[in-house]
């Protein structure tokens, strides 16, 4: 969901969350006029959060929400071997989706690939572009780690 801010509710959030100093207002003005309306946006996310950011990297193997109009193949197979969990998908970062060549981790859009079942025996590797607010991080526990590993192990006989 994106929201739209006028640049007067913007600079009040910024000016109470930089510290004072006497380059402030400087720091202000460069980033209202300087980074786009995406940048601006993950920066109030950053200010405004109350958890930890965790960026993410390449070869990430994350959950992405699945697109109602996607192509994911035999959902239900998929679900059986835990690559799809409450309407979440499995997939690995492979790139920013950003004009440059190198994976800029702050862009809004991010590559990635899942691996999904076309028919009984006919796996693909997926590529497809995601919204940064569609993808989130997979905790730490001992379940997710072993889902994991599934994910990699699968992707690397796919991938032969």
């Amino acid at each position: 969901m994106a929201i739209e801010l006028s640049d007067n509710i913007l600079l009040n959030i910024m000016r109470n969350y930089i510290k004072e100093n006497i380059n402030k207002e400087y720091v202000i003005d460069l980033i209202t006029s300087k980074l786009s309306d995406a940048d601006k946006g993950i920066l109030l996310e950053l200010l405004l959060t109350e958890e930890e950011h965790e960026p993410f990297d390449i070869n990430d193997i994350v959950w992405i929400k699945m697109d109602k109009y996607g192509d994911y193949g035999e959902i239900q197979s998929l679900r059986d071997i835990n690559l799809i969990q409450d309407n979440y998908m499995l997939a690995k970062v492979t790139g920013s989706d950003n004009y440059g060549t190198d994976f800029d981790k702050w862009h809004y859009k991010f590559k990635v690939e899942c691996i999904i079942l076309k028919d009984k025996d006919n796996w693909e590797i997926s590529e497809q572009t995601v919204d940064r607010k569609d993808v989130k991080h997979i905790v730490g526990s001992n379940m997710n780690q072993q889902i994991v590993q599934a994910y990699k192990d699968k992707y690397a006989e796919i991938a032969i």
